[in-house]
């Protein structure tokens, strides 16, 4: 699982990245064009409440899975969430979690 594990955190930081890159060549570095699209209708705003939830839970998760497993500086999975995504943070924390299980138990 844990080759698993680190193949989605890579692809996690990709994929995102080709959308930033692309609104970047398009209208530069504009957060405020950046964050009106982010909610420009119905269905996107609906997909950002489902992944702002979504990453929430997973903070609450990682927490409970962090204190159990003993893993330190949870703040930069939370960094990581907010910098990239949910789905380059929550497989690194998952292939962090396979190395202290392995370790633990």
């Amino acid at each position: 699982m844990k080759k698993i594990y680190l193949a989605l955190t890579i692809l996690g930081l990709i994929f995102p990245y080709i959308f930033v890159v692309r609104f970047t060549a398009i209208h530069g570095i504009d957060f405020g064009e950046f964050w009106q699209q982010m909610w420009a209708n119905n269905i996107s705003s609906m997909a950002m409440t489902d992944l702002l939830m979504s990453s929430f839970i997973c903070w609450i998760y990682m927490r409970i899975e962090a204190k159990k497993y003993q893993i330190s500086n949870l703040w930069v999975y939370i960094a990581s969430t907010l910098a990239v995504g949910l789905c380059f943070a929550l497989p690194l924390f998952l292939y962090v979690r396979e190395g202290k299980k392995s370790h633990l138990g």
